[in-house]
Order: C-alpha cells, then sequence, then structure tokens
C-alpha cells in the first residue's frame, strides 16, 4: 500500500479517513487477562468495498500479531482461573431466607421465565 502526501498529485482525487482504536487488558489472574481491540474509522466519501474490507483484515493481522505472542495453553490459563475465582456457594451454605429466594427463582425459571 502506498503513503500519499499532500504534495502527491494523486491527493487531488484522494479521500481523507482517519480510524482511532485502543486495546483494553483486563487482568483476570496474575498471568491471565482478556485483551479488547476497539478501532472506529472515520472515511470521507466513497470507498469501494474491497478498500474497506482490506482494512479490516490488516486491522484483525495486528489482532493475530498479539496473539501469536502471548497466546498460552488454555489447560494452564484454567488451572490459574480457578484458583483465583471464587467457589460458588452451595445450597447448604445459605440461611432460611435465601434458600426461600432460590426457590422462588427456580419456580419461576420452571414456568418459563427467561429474565428477558
Amino acid at each position: 500500500m502506498k503513503s500519499i502526501t499532500a504534495a502527491d498529485p494523486v491527493a487531488s482525487v484522494a479521500i481523507r479517513g482517519a480510524a482511532t482504536g485502543f486495546y483494553r487488558i483486563k487482568p483476570l489472574s496474575a498471568n491471565v487477562c482478556q485483551l479488547t481491540y476497539v478501532v472506529q474509522s472515520q472515511l470521507g466519501g466513497s470507498i469501494p468495498l474491497a478498500l474497506l474490507n482490506l482494512r479490516v483484515r490488516n486491522n484483525l493481522d495486528d489482532i493475530y500479531v498479539v496473539l501469536d505472542k502471548f497466546m498460552r495453553d488454555g489447560a494452564k490459563v484454567d488451572e490459574e482461573l480457578r484458583a483465583v475465582f471464587p467457589v460458588p456457594l452451595k445450597l447448604a451454605d445459605l440461611d432460611n431466607d435465601q434458600n426461600e429466594l432460590f426457590g422462588m427463582g427456580k419456580k419461576l425459571v420452571a414456568k418459563g421465565f427467561s429474565g428477558k
């Protein structure tokens, strides 16, 4: 891909656009994180779909570079996450009010209530 400057004669027919983005890294445990990549493009004029798809592929290539560098074995990651996430409560650990509320929720779900 060629970079165009204002002095280039091609620039008179070029469309200027801008893209901004960021990576959000959320720690899940000491050695595990969740990576979210957000990018937004502001394109001026009419851009052919083929060029737009090329840009999207380039953004995805950036993601794969990060994945290739930092991806770890899933079994090790699962083990680390299980070590830091709280153990779910057992029904025996609930008091009477909590048990009653849990029972009411089970009845609603059994009747088809989804909460949506």
